[in-house]
């Protein structure tokens, strides 16, 4: 991390993804420590129970806050999720992360990185997961435009 030219952070849910891995003895030192460019991919939706009623800057402090310094980037989806999947996402009480970033000193980066379908789930997996994704080219033709 200390030697690294851009560290990504994301997209994950806020606490039992990113921020798990944010405690970890070390992390957020080296993270103090670095040069590197840290770029947050945002989520695209919000957890009930988790995350619920947040925004975008309220996602980007809980981050800030465990990294223990201000990100550099922000990488958001721009484009909107098709309604038939919106709908179910309100029936689970998630909805789109709210983008009230005013922050001056966050260069944000809004572009078309949805997956072009709905996730399956699989049979007799009892977990809440995820009905839509990033697409993973796009979202890597959009982080390697930054170096």
């Amino acid at each position: 991390i200390k030697e690294a030219d851009m560290v990504i952070i994301g997209p994950g849910d806020l606490y039992t993804s990113l921020a798990a891995n944010l405690v970890v003895g070390g992390i957020p030192q080296a993270l103090q420590e670095t040069k590197a460019t840290i770029v947050y991919v945002t989520n695209l939706m919000t957890r009930w129970g988790q995350t619920h009623d947040f925004t975008l800057s309220d996602h980007v402090a809980v981050i800030e806050k465990y990294i223990g310094r201000e990100i550099d980037i922000l990488m958001m989806n721009s484009s909107p999720i098709p309604k038939d999947i919106e709908e179910k996402y309100l029936k689970e009480k998630s909805y789109l992360i709210p983008d009230d970033v005013t922050h001056n000193g966050y260069k944000v980066i809004r572009e078309d990185l949805l997956g072009e379908s709905e996730v399956e789930r699989v049979p007799g997996d009892l977990l809440q997961r995820s009905l839509v994704r990033h697409d993973s080219d796009k979202l890597a033709k959009a982080i390697a435009s930054l170096l």
